[in-house]
């Protein structure tokens, strides 16, 4: 993209450039400041969409944020790539009516999930605790490892619940992988990955990290023509934490079906 990224597009001439600029382009070009949607259908929940990218945005580092556009987080709507489709005109006071009590809830949840996760966590830490006053050795370094939510070859789910997959198939739903990729017969709308329902059997943990880092390392077979688009957004690695990305690793490593026939990856 040539535009000037350094600063804000504020002001209409600039959001002007940006828009068109984007019109010659694709959604591949999102990142953790740029956010594109093709139309805003309210019978579809999109302004749920739109207080997710608020949400998201408002919730970076500052330092990660400062790199592009001043720290704005910026979502342009009604462009798809060569025609600049605009939307039908909503009131504003439409919107805050929408977005406002969505993000509420969105925030209200965050701190629910997150108080029972704590408390999951800290009955785990006890429990451990006491076997380690007992146990030393290599069963310590298991015991440890089963704490921090690892195992050797790479992230495993914590305890019988499943913690960490659970905590990745969200990932997987934030980051919106469904709209290329298809698992259990969902998603896969814009057809441009693979099928993803056997990936764990044929993917180790570090190779699907290095995957989501970066897109270019595999390639799925038969989809050459996907991977020379540099269809796969590179932006994982600014957008997502490192305990996010295990957690997503984890996710995708679950995935065993082999009744369900997932291209193999060449490694690049």
């Amino acid at each position: 993209m040539s535009f000037d990224i350094s600063r804000a597009p504020l002001g209409q001439r600039a959001a002007s450039a940006l828009v068109a600029e984007l019109a010659k382009l694709d959604d591949t070009v999102e990142r953790h400041y740029l956010e594109m949607k093709s139309d805003l259908d309210p019978s579809k929940n999109e302004f749920a969409k739109i207080a997710k990218y608020i949400l998201g945005s408002a919730n970076r580092m500052p330092e990660l944020a400062a790199k592009a556009f001043e720290g704005y987080g910026v979502m342009v709507i009604g462009v798809v790539p060569g025609e600049v489709r605009g939307i039908p005109p909503v009131e504003m006071m439409e919107i805050d009516k929408i977005v406002k009590p969505k993000m509420a809830a969105t925030e209200k949840g965050k701190v629910e999930d997150l108080l029972k996760r704590t408390e999951e966590l800290t009955a785990q830490s006890h429990a451990i605790m006491k076997r380690l006053e007992s146990l030393g050795g290599a069963q310590v370094k298991e015991i440890e490892g089963a704490a921090k939510g690892t195992q050797p070859g790479g992230p495993k789910a914590v305890g019988a619940g499943g913690n960490l997959v659970a905590l990745g198939q969200e990932q997987y739903d934030l980051q919106e992988c469904y709209n290329c990729h298809k698992v259990g017969g969902k998603g896969g709308l814009k057809k441009r990955g693979p099928h993803l329902d056997n990936v764990g059997n044929l993917m180790k943990p570090d190779e699907l990290k290095e995957k989501i880092l970066n897109p270019r390392a595999y390639m799925a077979e038969g989809f050459e023509k996907e991977y020379n688009k540099k269809l796969m957004p590179d932006k994982y690695k600014e957008l997502m934490s490192d305990q996010e990305i295990d957690q997503l690793v984890a996710y995708l490593a679950s995935l065993k079906d082999s009744a369900v026939e997932t291209p193999k990856p060449i490694k690049k």
